[in-house]
């Protein structure tokens, strides 16, 4: 389920095409995805730009939602992780 919602994501981030092309909804799209603002954090220092801070913040709350989400997940299904792995 992981990789197929990756492949997706892949898609619908801004590598193909430039985000100007999308209007109306479609734009929202770009919003929502967060590997848009990682990859404008790690392109735009390549060249030679510095990213937005809407790109820094939002990736800031994506790290965090993530962190959060990932610790609940944890705390609900420790007891069932088998501890020599």
């Amino acid at each position: 389920i992981i990789e197929n919602i990756f492949n997706v994501l892949l898609w619908l981030t801004p590598v193909f095409y430039e985000p100007s092309f999308l209007t109306g909804k479609m734009a929202i799209i770009i919003k929502l995805n967060p590997l848009t603002y990682f990859l404008e954090v790690v392109r735009n220092p390549l060249m030679n730009q510095w990213p937005s801070t809407m790109s820094i913040v939002m990736m800031l709350v994506f790290a965090i939602f993530g962190w959060v989400f990932t610790y609940w997940v944890f705390a609900r299904t420790r007891n069932r992780i088998v501890y020599w792995l």
